[in-house]
């Protein structure tokens, strides 16, 4: 999907939760709320000039969103009356197991790629290899750099892991 719509719908989101949260709460803790969640945008908003970008940059604005929903639901807990908070909290539960299984999943096979990688590593150098080919890891935007990106971080790359510096390293 083009950025640009993906930019123009997120807005209308953010837009609608704002909205949604002055129409539907008391003046008082409208304005706490208010600020917790236009706190994300704002720890979100100088990342527009960062490059690369992944999900990793987005943690403090996650923290911020989750304090949102938290003081949403402490809000409506205390005015049971009006809605019925079982399901939302329900909602809300789940969709945080989902997410942490989510990212279990994907660390997990980080972390056998890179015990692999590691094996591969521990071989060529036991075998004095002139050339040693490593696999790319998966899911890199949620590491940072699992690659050297240039010859200074190959150096650091190939001392971190005890690799020669005769030793060709190549990754595919």
């Amino acid at each position: 999907m083009d950025r640009g719509i993906m930019a123009l719908l997120s807005m209308l989101f953010f837009i609608n939760v704002l909205l949604c949260i002055w129409m539907f709460t008391e003046k008082e803790e409208r304005i706490s709320i208010c600020i917790t969640y236009l706190g994300s945008l704002a720890f979100a908003a100088p990342l527009i000039a960062a490059d690369p970008i992944g999900p990793r940059c987005f943690y403090i604005s996650y923290v911020f969103e989750v304090l949102t929903a938290a003081k949403i639901l402490q809000y409506f807990l205390k005015n049971r009356g009006e809605i019925q908070v079982f399901y939302p909290a329900l909602i809300l539960a789940v969709t945080v197991c989902i997410s942490a299984v989510f990212y279990v999943r994907i660390f997990m096979i980080i972390g056998k790629y890179s015990d692999y990688r590691a094996e591969l590593i521990e071989e060529a150098v036991e075998q004095n290899a002139e050339e040693l080919t490593l696999p790319v890891m998966p899911f890199s935007d949620y590491t940072g750099y699992t690659e050297p990106i240039d010859e200074i971080w190959n150096e650091k790359f190939k001392e971190f892991y005890h690799i020669p510096e005769n030793m060709t390293v190549r990754f595919e």
